[in-house]
């Protein structure tokens, strides 16, 4: 797979800070969207285009 094989040979800055800004979200109830959708983007796999999408609605 493409992404794994990116994973094992570029460092990826943020990731572990964004799975465990996440996993802090879930614990306390927070609502952040961005934060979730990155999240979303990066571990789920959705759309990096959900964010601008995002971005953009909220103007």
């Amino acid at each position: 797979d493409l992404l794994k094989q990116y994973m094992n040979t570029h460092t990826i800055e943020g990731l572990t800070t964004i799975y465990g800004m996440q996993k802090i979200m879930e614990e306390k109830k927070l609502e952040m969207p961005v934060i979730s959708l990155i999240y979303e983007i990066i571990m789920q796999k959705r759309k990096p285009s959900a964010l601008l999408d995002f971005l953009i609605e909220k103007e």
